[in-house]
């Protein structure tokens, strides 16, 4: 008997059959590229890892936006202190026409300081025309303010919160 040769006959692979393809063929199977599972998962974490660090940059961003607002804010609460003043006079300061007009309150005192009396975010506080109100010229007042005197900028430090007010002695 015989013996034939059955590797001929059995089915080879697909990169084998493109190999075995002579050069002088005119037709030259197209073979598709399977994926490899490798390439895949190292394609899904790079698109992760682009996700992640979009989302940090973006974050350092607002952060880095943000910040000045924070630090003002922090070190504007830290700023709270008790004091005591007599109220010389006191003005209603607008700015604006129209829709937009904008006011605060500032208070003269005869120890020489001029307070501001205006609502303020950082306090929660939105109050100022009750605050503003209470006042009297002449009384002693014992309040809470906060913020600082920067004349170049037209800072006043703000009344958060009056205490105790005295009537004017006579």
């Amino acid at each position: 008997m015989k013996k034939r040769k059955v590797s001929n006959l059995s089915p080879k692979p697909v990169s084998q059959q493109a190999r075995s393809v002579e050069v002088n063929s005119p037709i030259v199977p197209v073979v598709a590229s399977a994926s490899r599972p490798e390439t895949s998962k190292s394609t899904t974490q790079s698109k992760l890892w682009k996700k992640i660090i979009f989302w940090l940059k973006t974050t350092l961003v607002v952060l880095v936006l943000l910040s000045p607002f924070i630090t003002y804010i922090s070190f504007y609460r830290t700023s709270l202190k008790p004091t005591q003043f007599t109220v010389d006079r006191r003005e209603r300061v607008t700015k604006g026409s129209g829709d937009s007009v904008q006011s605060y309150f500032l208070v003269w005192s005869l120890e020489g300081e001029v307070y501001c009396v205006t609502d303020t975010y950082s306090f929660m506080k939105f109050d100022s025309a009750d605050r503003y109100g209470k006042l009297r010229e002449g009384s002693l007042v014992t309040a809470k303010v906060a913020g600082w005197r920067i004349p170049f900028c037209s800072w006043y430090r703000n009344v958060i919160e009056i205490e105790k007010i005295e009537p004017q002695h006579e």
